[in-house]
């Protein structure tokens, strides 16, 4: 079994290395910028300055930047993606670049490896079937945003306040939770009831919020007001 660790006084760190270990601290996500918007004269995308992570590694633009769009000719419609590519052999090792959706609709297919190409996508257009002009009114001048998820998965906690003999004996209470900011996909969830006689559970959750009960195991109502605390742990859409 082969062990190694890195980095350390007078070792050279490859890029693969440092790829290794940056994905799992920072991974891609957008820190700064990098909306993007379709151009109203001809058939672009434009994506403002910012700054973001690709595969760990750091990708910063001063600048808008305006990418061409090929023409769709499949005679259907079909997504183009703006993204973030990744690729070792380039230079600068990470630009912007686009990637077209299958004809039809529906998601592209990305590239995404651990040491070579790695594409990352901000945001996604709808070009019209046979267009090979402008946008038209294809998208109406505005890019539908599919704003790369997070991949730090961050936690959301809050309490819930049940008065003196809210909950009587062995019954359950339940109320609707929503969530401070929405997930990219459904967090794992869990709470604590606050005491030692009451139970916590979660049902119906989404990316925006669950429906949460307690229940009271004795065999009376809580005599006291009781604060149950909720968990939701995952991946948080971009603002």
């Amino acid at each position: 079994m082969t062990q190694s660790a890195w980095p350390f006084s007078g070792q050279t760190v490859s890029e693969a290395q440092f790829r290794a270990w940056a994905r799992q601290a920072f991974g891609s996500r957008i820190y700064q910028g990098l909306t993007v918007s379709t151009s109203t004269t001809g058939r672009q995308l434009t994506v403002s300055a910012g700054l973001a992570t690709v595969d760990g590694c750091a990708y910063m633009s001063d600048s808008a930047v305006t990418l061409d769009v090929d023409a769709n000719t499949t005679g259907q419609a079909r997504r183009v993606y703006a993204v973030l590519r990744l690729d070792p052999t380039a230079t600068p090792q990470i630009q912007l670049a686009t990637v077209n959706g299958p004809a039809g609709g529906g998601a592209a297919s990305f590239t995404q490896t651990d040491t070579g190409v790695y594409e990352f996508p901000l945001a996604y257009a709808t070009v019209t079937a046979g267009q090979a002009g402008g946008w038209s009114s294809a998208t109406s001048g505005a890019v539908m945003l599919a704003r790369a998820q997070s991949v730090k998965a961050e936690l959301q906690t809050g309490t819930l306040g049940v008065v003196r003999n809210g909950i009587a004996g062995g019954a359950w209470w339940k109320t609707h939770v929503t969530f401070p900011l929405p997930f990219t996909e459904t967090p794992a969830v869990w709470g604590d009831g606050a005491d030692a006689i009451f139970t916590f559970a979660a049902k119906n959750i989404t990316t925006t919020g669950m429906d949460v009960y307690i229940r009271n195991n004795d065999i009376k109502a809580n005599q006291l007001v009781i604060y149950p605390r909720w968990y939701a742990y995952g991946p948080l859409a971009a603002n």
